[in-house]
């Protein structure tokens, strides 16, 4: 009962993890920052008044391009200005910067603990019916579990030990790959 305990804790942290990267966001500068916005008084939020969807509002991100933050870019596939981007991820369909790279980061971390998990107990499984000679089709589908968890734990591992280096430099994948000029200390 504990491993099962153990199992839900660890997926309870990954989902959550998960989760928490998708909804936060990166942050996002509106294309007209500094300047502020004709405010209408509305009850909700307005989610796409800092979204460029015209040639104008782009032309005014190219003129106005200096006045930005330092780590800051703007990417035309987001329409917006992320702050202190990393990288587009496809598994949680929204860019890493800023806000939610710690939740990123504990995304891969959880995710290489409960992954981990998982093939130990496949591996225990598939070891335990080849001892006592329950072997079956169901076996496949437990060899296949293992030869997938495996990949994920690689993958998992490689982006925290990869995320943990970054941290420690005090550079994201973006300045790296676009070899940003870095005025800040990275020390």
């Amino acid at each position: 009962i504990l491993l099962v305990f153990l199992f839900i804790l660890l997926f309870s942290f990954f989902i959550t993890s998960y989760l928490g990267t998708i909804l936060e966001g990166p942050g996002y500068l509106p294309y007209y920052y500094p300047l502020e916005p004709k405010l209408i008084k509305r009850e909700a939020k307005d989610y796409f008044s800092g979204l460029v969807t015209t040639q104008e509002q782009a032309n005014y991100i190219k003129a106005n391009s200096k006045n930005y933050p330092k780590r800051t870019h703007f990417f035309r596939s987001a329409r917006r200005i992320v702050m202190r981007p990393d990288h587009y991820c496809d598994w949680v369909a929204t860019f890493v910067g800023k806000k939610n790279y710690k939740l990123f980061y504990l995304f891969n971390f959880y995710g290489f603990f409960y992954i981990g998990f998982f093939l130990i107990t496949t591996i225990l499984s598939i070891k335990w019916n080849v001892n006592n000679k329950k072997i079956d089709y169901t076996q496949l589908i437990f060899v296949i579990y293992t030869l997938l968890a495996s990949f994920f734990v690689l993958f998992t591992v490689m982006f925290a030990i990869g995320s943990s280096v970054e941290i420690s430099k005090n550079i994201t994948d973006w300045e790296e790959i676009s070899r940003a000029e870095i005025t800040w200390d990275t020390s």
